[in-house]
């Protein structure tokens, strides 16, 4: 709901701009921290700028493209979108396994450079939305529909679930394939199918 706000209030090169500026300088300075209250307010940060900048550029999708193109666009995005997550995940992996966490977050920082430059270039603007305070609760009208408030739910609770997934596959690949940093080698009688 906050986002949203935002959203309709302000232009949305400055939400780009200011997102993207903010997110390239919490990532550097991610880099160079290591007590941990500091890497997870950092990281925080770092979720709330996406968040915003994320919204803002998926918001801007419809006056950029146009109503005919919309569906190609979206297409586009999504599918984009999957590839870099699905490139970026590996590679993530093996740099920070190769070099420690400093330079995936640095090459990180990199590409908040990229995506401010990319918010510098843009020229659709959209329009400010008028917000009454009728029209303000998203949650509030997800909550009074009897569909969507079961979806919401449910896909809530995926989330939460699918998010607690990724915690566990470091220990899957740690102790269970044996590939911590002291090990070199997989050693294949500690797998289990």
């Amino acid at each position: 709901p906050l986002v949203g706000r935002l959203l309709d209030r302000y232009d949305n090169r400055t939400l780009l701009l200011g997102s993207s500026l903010g997110q390239l300088a919490v990532c550097t300075v991610l880099a160079f921290v290591s007590p941990t209250w500091a890497i997870l307010a950092l990281a925080a940060l770092l979720g709330a700028g996406q968040s915003v900048n994320g919204s803002t550029w998926q918001a801007l999708l419809p006056a950029a493209a146009g109503v005919e193109q919309l569906p190609w666009a979206t297409s586009r995005m999504y599918g984009a979108t999957t590839i870099a997550g699905l490139i970026a995940m590996p590679l993530a992996g093996l740099l920070t396994g190769w070099y420690g966490a400093r330079v995936p977050l640095l090459l990180d920082a990199a590409t908040f450079a990229a995506v401010t430059a990319a918010a510098l270039l843009i020229r659709t603007r959209r329009g400010k939305t008028v917000v009454t305070e009728r029209q303000s609760g998203g949650l509030r009208i997800v909550w009074h529909d009897q569909l969507l408030r079961p979806v919401f739910m449910l896909l809530t609770i995926f989330i939460l679930l699918a998010s607690m997934v990724n915690v566990v596959e470091v220990f899957l690949v740690r102790e269970t394939l044996d590939a911590d940093r002291k090990s070199t080698r997989l050693n294949s009688s500690h797998i289990t199918i």
